[in-house]
């Protein structure tokens, strides 16, 4: 069976982007795919002015247009309903879904790498070309820089960037000659050029679309984004219509002259053109669809699209559909009644036949490709540094390294004259068919506390994870959970509940499981009961390396990425330093300052004693973690990071929790807990342990705990700045580049609440939720 992915901007709310997105899936599924689906993005960061995108905007400037109320009305309610109503044809939710592991990830098509469009719901989106992507084999499809050029990116400092980027996907196809000249500037590569879905694909196959038009009479479609017809332009062609007694109809957005509009879904949209005695359009789709349906149309290019648009009339040759002056009447009629060219027809059906064939080279190359490993592609989102595949090795081939220009953060690296090709560290890598690790059902969510006050008091939240340790501890069974001593943090085994202390408490970086792999599995083959607490794809890697057996309970934190141990033990080091006391322990949240909070972090020096107040080098540690700059570079691409769970209890901060009705015998500044069991094994042992709960909602629980949706996001161009600053630079200069980099707003409002009482903190809580 191969899969496919498309990457591109299908939620955008308007007719192109809909069928663009359609089309290139059927287009996959005939060239071979058996599965397609599409992605999501993150929106990266706008590199020029930002213009507004909300819907009240967009409503505000269509309102200025003097549309009829009734018009107005269904056009906000046709952007207002169209993820309800349009997006799930595509098969679409409101659940986003990033880096899905596939066979074959298609980037495209329209103008998904148009990164300097002032756009703050796109920007400057890694994901778009790739970057992150579980996919076997990566391609584009009639991708398009639309008015970004090599000059353009050059001048906002983001070719080498872009550039960096294009090399690393496996074939670049793209739909303009722009496009193809800002590859070869950016990269040196050859690329192809293809024609756009909505024009490669034959559209008399689908069987969506109505046979009748929704639009009664004669009438001619005025089809453009809001306002972007003059006044002028629109009473020549409105004079135009009259004179032809012709109804002026808009589809999609008003405009100034307009008779009617009409909401219809986008096969509907199809059906209107091909059933409309004329169209006059300034748009990429617009001018398909009006060739496509083979009516008299006029196309007119703007600035703002003139390099897609005269690149697509000239492919077509159809110049004589643009009127030499669009406000003048008798210049549009020229244009629209102009002759259909046979060339037209030529052009298209050879690039039909050019893009099925690429299509179907693709699919085939991905069905044959082998799953992404890093120990093949020695590419960082590849690897959680688990070091499952160096326990597993049966000749020690693989060691981890530390990789100094991703902030030391570890790497398997193997001897290939060693290497005995017996496929075991593959099978064991968490990060290759993640999709058979996720459990089948949703989780049940609780709000939980632990009953004995000694073990909640010692936790960062609810104590739940100390309490089900104890739990098992008390059946006879082990545990292995995370301990940090000084400046190192590992997993360690504990076979009495006297030791639980020594697994308590949060820790902002990443556990080294080297010394667990072999007691842990000895264990397993004695059949003794093992609780296993780490980060989800920690879970993930044990679950591969023992079989996953019904003695084994894993339970995950609610992950937002892991920082290195070599930056977190640089931070102890520079806070020794800073103090002048050597620092023997950090907790980064500890309940004996002020309570349950995210700001009580507390240094513990040699003689066991905390030392007083806030220091440079851990709160810019914080900071860095709090803006995702340190973390491993799969974190942003975390499969695990989904709706349904890896392990069979998922535990977290119950961040919301001042909005619910908690039983009398919690108290909210002892901490709470969210609690996800995914399994029976894992209900049962929530069920057998100390704990006091309340039933909530999965859905209440991810919406204050992101990372149960989606991976973490992080500006990544700061990120490679700090990587080389920590690679050459004393811990100070790390320091310095993240104060430069915090928000002073973000930092007066996280100082103003350190010093509000905890009863006012919750009411605002409260009041907010």
């Amino acid at each position: 069976m191969t899969t496919a992915s498309i990457v591109s901007m299908q939620r955008v709310a308007n007719y192109g982007s809909f069928l663009q997105a359609w089309a290139l899936r059927e287009l996959l599924l005939e060239a071979g795919c058996d599965q397609v689906t599409f992605s999501d993005y993150h929106p990266g960061s706008v590199l020029v002015e930002t213009e507004s995108s909300s819907h009240i905007s967009k409503a505000i400037a269509a309102a200025k247009l003097g549309a009829k109320p009734r018009d107005f009305a269904a056009y906000v309610n046709l952007k207002r309903r169209w993820a309800h109503d349009v997006l799930p044809l595509l098969g679409v939710s409101d659940e986003r879904v990033y880096s899905p592991e596939c066979d074959l990830a298609v980037l495209g098509s329209d103008e998904v790498w148009n990164v300097l469009q002032p756009n703050p719901s796109v920007g400057m989106a890694p994901e778009l070309f790739g970057v992150g992507s579980r996919a076997k084999r990566i391609v584009s499809y009639a991708a398009s820089f639309g008015n970004t050029t090599a000059d353009s990116l050059r001048a906002y400092n983001a070719a080498d960037e872009v550039g960096s980027y294009l090399k690393d996907i496996d074939a670049i196809s793209v739909r303009d000659e722009s496009s193809v000249q800002t590859v070869t500037s950016l990269c040196g590569r050859s690329t192809k050029q293809h024609l756009d879905p909505v024009l490669a694909y034959d559209w008399s196959r689908c069987k969506r679309i109505p046979e009748t038009t929704p639009v009664a009479g004669n009438y001619l479609i005025l089809y453009g984004y809001p306002g972007r017809f003059s006044t002028a332009e629109c009473e020549a062609i409105r004079e135009y219509a009259q004179l032809n007694q012709y109804r002026v109809v808009n589809l999609g957005c008003l405009q100034h002259s307009c008779d009617e509009f009409v909401a219809c879904d986008p096969f509907e949209v199809i059906a209107c053109f091909r059933g409309a005695a004329a169209v006059v359009t300034d748009t990429f789709h617009g001018t398909i669809l009006s060739v496509l349906a083979r009516v008299p149309f006029a196309t007119i290019p703007r600035v703002s699209n003139s390099n897609k648009l005269r690149g697509l009339i000239d492919t077509l040759g159809i110049q004589a559909h643009v009127p030499d002056d669009p406000t003048e009447s008798r210049s549009v009629a020229r244009a629209i009644e102009a002759a259909y060219f046979s060339h037209t027809e030529r052009v298209i059906n050879d690039g039909r036949g050019s893009a099925n064939a690429y299509l179907k080279e693709q699919v085939s190359k991905a069905d044959a490709a082998k799953r992404r490993s890093y120990l093949v592609t020695h590419k960082s989102r590849d690897c959680v540094g688990c070091g499952a595949c160096v326990d597993v090795c049966p000749v020690h081939a693989i060691v981890m390294k530390n990789d100094r220009l991703d902030f030391d953060h570890r790497f398997p690296l193997y001897d290939p004259s060693s290497c005995v090709h017996c496929g075991r560290c593959f099978a064991v890598c968490p990060m290759n068919c993640t999709a058979d690790l996720l459990h089948s059902r949703q989780g049940t969510g609780l709000v939980a506390q632990a009953t004995d006050h000694n073990l909640l008091m010692r936790s960062a939240s609810g104590g739940v994870s100390a309490a089900l340790a104890v739990a098992v501890l008390d059946r006879g069974g082990v545990v292995y959970g995370v301990h940090a001593a000084g400046g190192t943090v590992h997993h360690i085994r504990l076979d009495q509940p006297s030791k639980v202390s020594k697994i308590q408490g949060s820790v902002y970086a990443q556990s080294d499981l080297t010394d667990i792999w072999t007691p842990l599995t000895n264990d397993i083959k004695d059949g003794s009961l093992v609780l296993f607490c780490g980060t989800p794809c920690q879970c993930a890697a044990v679950r591969r390396v023992t079989g996953d057996p019904e003695s084994l309970v894993t339970v995950e934190v609610v992950c937002e990425g892991v920082p290195s141990q070599t930056t977190y033990q640089q931070m102890v080091g520079a806070l020794s330093q800073e103090t002048g006391a050597t620092i023997t322990d950090y907790r980064f949240r500890d309940k004996s300052i002020d309570g349950w909070s995210t700001a009580n972090p507390v240094a513990i020096d040699d003689a066991g004693k905390p030392v007083s107040g806030r220091h440079r080098a851990d709160m810019a540690y914080y900071a860095a973690f709090k803006q995702a700059l340190t973390l491993r570079e799969s974190c942003y691409v975390c499969p695990f990071a989904a709706g349904k769970r890896c392990a069979d209890i998922t535990i977290g901060d119950a961040w919301g929790a001042e909005s619910i009705a908690l039983p009398s015998e919690m108290v909210l500044a002892d901490g709470l807990s969210c609690v996800v069991t995914s399994t029976s094994k894992g209900t049962s042992l929530v069920a057998q342990a100390s704990l006091v709960t309340t039933s909530v909602s999965y859905e209440r629980i991810s919406a204050h705990n992101s990372c149960l949706s989606y991976p973490t996001v992080a500006n990544q161009s700061r990120r490679r700045d700090l990587a080389v600053v920590c690679a050459s630079k004393p811990f100070e200069a790390f320091v310095r580049a993240v104060e430069i980099w915090q928000d002073p707003v973000d930092a007066l409002k996280a100082a103003v609440a350190r010093y509000l009482p905890r009863a006012v903190r919750t009411t605002i809580k409260r009041v907010r939720r």
